[in-house]
């Protein structure tokens, strides 16, 4: 059974959520089905290709490692689930095919190591600058394709 009607919503976000659910697609469907025509989207969720970097070799036999390349899921570090991974062209493609326009596509937290602030007051800096990198980085390619998360902003052309 459906919450709400077509077209209750302008705005919908889905942040940090299908990643834990075993039936995504289903979740996605209910999600924006309220959506009016010309209603946004927003969608943030892992980046598959992101994954590797994130791969602790001390874990596994070297034979294993080539095989953790194709995983598209991996035991989550913060619920009893597995962590689902998605890459930016399927999802892209499966908005697309629900009558979607895709109107941003980037990647956040694109830095995989953080440096460390000198001092307390070298902090606010620090921060203001990683800002400004990441949203340079986040916004192209490469490094939009390997950051941790990926970001993408739909808009609804029919319902």
């Amino acid at each position: 059974p459906r919450r709400f009607e077509p077209g209750t919503f302008d705005v919908v976000l889905s942040h940090g959520v299908i990643q834990y659910s075993a039936d995504w697609e289903r979740l996605l469907e209910a999600m924006i089905a309220p959506l009016a025509t010309g209603g946004i989207f927003s969608l943030i969720t892992r980046n598959r290709h992101a994954e590797p970097y994130g791969i602790d070799p001390e874990r596994y036999d070297a034979q294993e490692l080539p095989a953790l390349l194709e995983r598209t899921s991996a035991p989550s570090r913060v619920f009893d689930a597995d962590v689902l991974f998605f890459t930016a062209s399927y999802l892209k493609g499966w908005l697309e095919e629900r009558g979607f326009e895709i109107i941003g596509d980037y990647g956040l937290i694109c830095r995989h190591t953080l440096p460390d602030p000198q001092s307390p007051g070298e902090e606010r800096t620090l921060l203001e600058k990683l800002g400004t990198l990441e949203s340079a980085m986040g916004e192209r390619s490469p490094f939009r394709e390997t950051a941790h998360y990926l970001y993408i902003v739909a808009r609804r052309h029919t319902v």
